[in-house]
């Protein structure tokens, strides 16, 4: 018989110019990326502004990056 998993989502954010990254854990499947950031975003106020990208397959799930405007050019 074949069993299905799915793979947990993730998302991976760099912090105040911060080389390590930060790993934050999926508060609901039912949130979209962009709710995830709003929900986040008391606690980290980057995130308020914050792009998620992804998902990106990797060993340890699905993986969303999320990338702060703050900081960038253009």
């Amino acid at each position: 018989m074949i069993e299905v998993k799915t793979l947990p989502r993730l998302f991976v954010t760099y912090l105040s110019n911060s080389t390590t990254e930060t790993v934050l854990a999926d508060p609901g499947e039912h949130l979209t990326p962009a709710m995830v950031c709003m929900h986040y975003a008391p606690m980290y106020p980057l995130l308020a502004s914050a792009t998620p990208d992804g998902p990106k397959l990797e060993p340890r799930g699905r993986v969303y990056y999320i990338k702060p405007i703050v900081g960038t050019k253009g």
